[in-house]
């Protein structure tokens, strides 16, 4: 009778057994699912930096040709602002010599020309 009492203690032993490593592998399972939601978290906040970067380098390109446009468009109106200080220069001297008939062949720089008359009237005050 003995050896019957303890099949019901080794059946509970073994039950208990079983529940704590069906327990365990719960948890593993559990710890895996979380591991690999992560892992896809991270693939998506990858793939959407790498989205961004794209964005940014494409922005800093557009950036780069305006710069280098503007800077095309201020060494045009550098010559521009050179040939009107020489205009002026040459109707300045031909005043001056008593000739102001001849300022008048000079070919005028095209633009507004209050502007220009503006700008002849700096230059001979200075």
């Amino acid at each position: 009778m003995a050896s019957v009492e303890s099949q019901p203690r080794f059946g509970q032993s073994v039950k208990g057994l079983l529940s704590d490593k069906v327990g365990s592998c719960s948890g593993d399972v559990i710890a895996l699912t979380r591991q690999v939601l992560k892992g896809s978290r991270s693939q998506e906040l990858l793939g959407q930096a790498a989205r961004n970067m794209v964005i940014q380098e494409d922005a800093i390109l557009h950036s780069e040709d305006s710069l280098r446009k503007m800077s095309i468009i201020t060494t045009h109106l550098q010559y521009q602002e050179m040939t009107i200080i020489l205009y002026m220069d040459l109707c300045f001297i031909f005043q001056t010599r008593g000739h102001p008939e001849e300022c008048g062949t000079l070919q005028k720089p095209s633009g507004s020309t209050e502007a220009f008359t503006e700008m002849k009237c700096l230059h001979r005050d200075t």
